[in-house]
């Protein structure tokens, strides 16, 4: 996913991106409150992702976008 050019453009826009390679290999399930599963068959929907994680990291209103 690195290689992706979505994910190049956020890490061009300062994003932090890492994708750790215990991650990668070995997990079929990870659950978590705010997890969200990527692969290149919901690609088309990577950007839809980072709006809703944004919402809920960013709720409106809220001034510490910067933490």
């Amino acid at each position: 996913m690195l290689g992706w050019a979505e994910v190049q453009k956020l890490i061009a826009q300062k994003h932090t991106v890492t994708y750790p390679p215990e991650l990668t290999e070995g997990y079929d399930l990870i659950l978590g409150p705010n997890c969200w599963r990527m692969d290149e068959q919901l690609r088309d929907y990577l950007e839809d992702a980072i709006v809703e994680a944004r919402k809920l990291r960013y709720p409106k209103g809220d001034t510490n976008e910067h933490d």
